[in-house]
């Protein structure tokens, strides 16, 4: 990665109330930043006081955000700034910001550590971590590039934000690549494919949307990340030094990885959760499909009916559901007869059961297959709809049963032909 425009091409947005041409200052710093960026042909966005929340919701794509704290636009009717108001106002536009677009914000300030308390305490800011917000004093950054071999270093010690931007260049080309072809085929090609949809029965604004989707995901180009900032070890090599000298960098690592935060990470793998958006709106779509998990009280049920079963119903369409409990994972590995192996990082499942790990904040989940199927009405059971499990996972779950359904008995082996 030598060139971190590169992950960072688009517009930028700068809030300084000197850009003002009336009332601004002309030989403020602000516009020797603004026109370095413009040397190098980055279209910049210039706003002299806070933009109102109709703007931020086109914002979605911007690359970077550089924010003046200090504007003079929050005021008394008598003119009399009020310092605590415009700080609140800036947090409550860093939010909404937030909500539409995760990139760099770089906070013009001379109190820079007042300013990171209070953006602490909004829960924008954690002293322990890398952070997206930077607050710097507006000496420091006089030029774009300045800017810019800050965000290349945030960048290579925050892999989270590497991968997302490598990601997002990918995406955006097959966007592109698709959308073009498309169009060049036929300009009405998505109300052919809606009308198809919709003459099968299905839901044909979630299938136009699955139709994108897979479509994107097979032109997305394999993404070669680089190995200095998301790095490989290989813990297989015959040497024991290199195999240990390896296991000590990755340690040293994720050393601030909690138990608690591996786990949210493989929640999110493989499960996703029905929760709200920064917008207020649903993550999950809210159709019934395989996999869809409910909670009623301490019970779980996960629903296993095929796709294919369920689009055409509405909501009267009829789940067939496995129920669920929480392991008591005092049990793992435990030395008791009802203890619960864990062995080479999977659980040992009988043919009767299966583990579902991490469901609802962490939870490992068994579901046993010798319970009698729950048909409910997905209307009946949306209130209570949790999250739904990803494939591998309930492909794995649908697959492991069929085999409970069709397995074959077999006479038990005599313990004295064994012990």
């Amino acid at each position: 990665m030598n060139n971190v425009l590169d992950l960072f091409k688009g517009i930028g947005v700068i809030i300084d109330d000197a850009l003002n041409v009336k009332s601004g200052n002309p030989n403020d710093i602000i516009w020797k930043i603004k026109s370095s960026f413009e040397k190098q042909n980055i279209p910049i966005l210039t706003f002299s006081e806070l933009p109102n929340n109709e703007q931020v919701r086109n914002f979605n794509t911007v690359s970077f955000m550089l924010l003046d704290w200090d504007l003079y636009g929050c005021q008394t009717e008598l003119g009399v700034s009020k310092p605590q108001t415009a700080a609140d106002d800036n947090i409550e536009f860093i939010k909404q910001f937030n909500s539409v677009c995760f990139a760099p914000i770089f906070i013009f300030s001379n109190d820079t550590y007042e300013i990171k308390n209070k953006l602490e305490k909004a829960n924008l800011y954690d002293f322990t971590k890398s952070n997206h917000i930077f607050v710097e004093s507006k000496s420091e950054l006089k030029q774009s590039q300045i800017l810019f071999t800050k965000i290349k270093k945030w960048i290579t010690t925050t892999p989270s934000i590497y991968a997302l931007k490598e990601w997002d260049k990918a995406l955006l080309q097959a966007k592109c690549d698709l959308f073009h072809e498309l169009h060049s085929i036929n300009p009405k090609w998505a109300v052919v494919l809606q009308q198809t949809f919709k003459n099968d029965g299905v839901d044909e604004n979630h299938e136009l949307g699955l139709f994108i989707y897979k479509n994107l995901i097979a032109r997305t180009i394999p993404i070669d990340f680089d190995k200095g900032i998301i790095p490989i070890f290989d813990f297989n090599v015959k040497d024991e030094k290199e195999k240990k000298k390896n296991q000590n960098k990755f340690n040293r690592i994720i050393k601030n990885v909690s138990k608690g935060d591996l786990r949210k990470i493989l929640e999110c793998e493989r499960f996703l959760n029905n929760k709200k958006d920064g917008s207020g709106n649903n993550i999950l779509p809210q159709n019934p499909a395989t996999g869809d998990v409910f909670k009623n009280n301490k019970d779980y049920f996960i629903n296993i009916r095929p796709d294919c079963d369920i689009l055409r119903k509405g909501d009267d369409v009829i789940l067939f559901c496995l129920k669920g409990e929480v392991v008591k994972e005092q049990n793992i590995n435990a030395k008791k007869k009802s203890k619960i192996i864990f062995h080479n990082g999977e659980l040992i499942e009988k043919n009767y059961n299966i583990y579902v790990s991490f469901i609802d904040e962490g939870k490992i989940l068994e579901f046993k297959f010798n319970k009698d199927l729950i048909l409910s009405k997905w209307s009946d059971l949306k209130s209570r709809h949790i999250g739904r499990l990803l494939p591998p996972y309930i492909t794995r779950l649908q697959q492991k049963y069929a085999f409970y359904l069709q397995r074959q008995g077999l006479p038990a082996i005599p313990e004295k032909a064994i012990k």
